[in-house]
């Protein structure tokens, strides 16, 4: 009974010793063998978590762990990039960073996402000093109603500067070009 509490809390190195050779001493080896399993699979699940974390706090995109009901469970350090730091963690739902419109689209985005698994979009953030494009990606977890989203949120201002720097470019470069003479 002892045993069994100590597992309950979360002590996976707690073994039984027991002086026996029947079915008891069966039991009690069966037992510390199953809490020994436990406990390497806990240190791998540990592991594998340190490792994720890792990934996403050196990754330069936003990422954004949600709820099925829009509450925010993690973001990664990158998302202060796009929304002040303040902002970000004062953020409870995602009605926090983003305006009525913006949820709309993300709600759409979501249960797209809970049909396909990944669903995406552009959108404008409009903040104080101006407007910052976004790229908005929307996975679900699974298509259960019950499960959660990973949002990624990558701020493409730049690049959109860029293109537009090089199609006015090549325009400007075609209006100087020599016009060719048909005879």
């Amino acid at each position: 009974m002892n045993a069994a509490q100590e597992v309950r809390r979360g002590n996976l190195g707690y073994r039984v010793r027991v002086a026996a050779i029947d079915e008891l001493a069966t039991l009690v080896k069966a037992f510390n063998e199953m809490t020994h399993d436990l406990e390497a699979n806990a240190r791998e699940l540990e592991t594998r978590r340190r490792f994720t974390e890792a990934i996403l706090e050196s990754i330069p995109t936003g990422v954004i762990s949600v709820a099925a009901d829009g509450t925010i469970q993690r973001v990664n350090r990158a998302l202060m990039g796009i929304f002040s730091e303040e902002q970000v963690s004062k953020a409870v739902r995602l009605e926090d960073l983003f305006s009525r419109e913006d949820i709309t689209e993300i709600r759409y985005l979501m249960n797209r996402a809970r049909r396909t698994g990944v669903a995406g979009t552009q959108m404008e953030l409009r903040l104080e000093q101006g407007v910052m494009h976004l790229s908005l990606t929307v996975a679900a977890v699974d298509e259960r109603r019950s499960s959660g989203f990973v949002l990624v949120v990558e701020d493409t201002s730049e690049l959109l500067r860029a293109q537009k720097a090089v199609a006015w470019h090549e325009v400007g470069a075609a209006r100087c070009a020599p016009k060719s003479r048909i005879r």
